[in-house]
């Protein structure tokens, strides 16, 4: 089923089909409004926007009703199918859209992806997460700097990325290629929780047994593996010291210091770093 979405005036079309329950929470505008609201405010008739795990393309979709130019990027083969399909029913945007079936890591290559539940359901990880469902396949790898270089992306003004943990491992190597694109707005979701799972499936196998650890530790109020995830969330920071603001959702301005030291980096988060201020 073709349903018309429409956020801050702007309308794209969506197959509900593959995802029913979901789309009619989009239609309720109970879901990522922050999100909604981050691209209105930053993306214009201009703008160049590389959405890094487009998903089904919610924003890519609205991205294009905004700016002149979206890269979507979406290694889940379940998803990218949905993506291709959502782009066929907005005639007018696809034009402007350009999508890869692709992973970014660190490397080029190979690797597996995990599925939470089933692929499909947005949360699909290069980090296999202690309960994840087991499903697993391969997918095709590149590095952020091949992906601007075999595009000729010379400029980009807005990145959102939303990559289900990996975003902890790619950052920090994103620095001269960020650079090299004029520093564009980065909109990242952080997602500690399924570092704190990746670290535990690292050591313990069970999905059962890991279940109960984590039941136990956040009943006492332990975050597990917290130096691990910090330090993590530091090399993240300093990696992006160029951007000299930095926004929780909702427009605070923070500084990473007291970030850390309030142990905020334990939540899961989206963080907006900008060279200028927005807010």
């Amino acid at each position: 089923m073709v349903k018309q979405f429409t956020k801050h005036s702007q309308t794209f079309s969506i197959d509900t089909a593959s995802n029913a329950a979901f789309w009619n929470t989009l239609e309720e505008s109970a879901w990522e409004k922050e999100t909604f609201e981050v691209f209105y405010k930053l993306v214009n008739k201009e703008s160049v926007v590389i959405d890094i795990g487009s998903w089904e393309g919610p924003f890519t979709l609205f991205a294009a009703t905004l700016g002149k130019k979206v890269y979507a990027i979406e290694p889940d083969p379940v998803a990218y199918k949905a993506l291709l399909n959502n782009l066929e029913i907005n005639p007018s945007l696809k034009e402007k859209i350009i999508c890869e079936q692709v992973a970014l890591s660190e490397k080029e290559g190979t690797v597996k992806l995990f599925a939470r539940n089933t692929y499909g359901d947005s949360a699909a990880s290069l980090l296999q997460r202690s309960r994840d469902s087991g499903n697993e396949i391969n997918v095709a790898t590149n590095t952020f700097g091949n992906f601007i270089h075999t595009n000729e992306i010379k400029k980009a003004d807005f990145i959102k990325m939303d990559i289900e943990g990996e975003e902890f491992f790619i950052l920090p190597g994103m620095t001269n290629d960020l650079k090299k694109i004029e520093l564009p707005s980065l909109f990242i979701s952080f997602h500690p929780k399924y570092l704190q799972e990746y670290f535990m499936k690292k050591k313990i196998s069970s999905r059962f047994l890991s279940k109960i650890i984590f039941k136990i530790a956040n009943s006492l109020g332990i975050f597990l593996f917290d130096k691990k995830v910090k330090a993590l969330f530091k090399t993240c920071f300093e990696s992006l010291r160029e951007y000299q603001f930095i926004y929780e959702t909702g427009g605070k301005n923070i500084e990473p210091e007291n970030y850390l030291s309030e142990k905020k980096y334990q939540l899961s988060n989206s963080l907006l770093f900008s060279i200028k201020k927005i807010y």
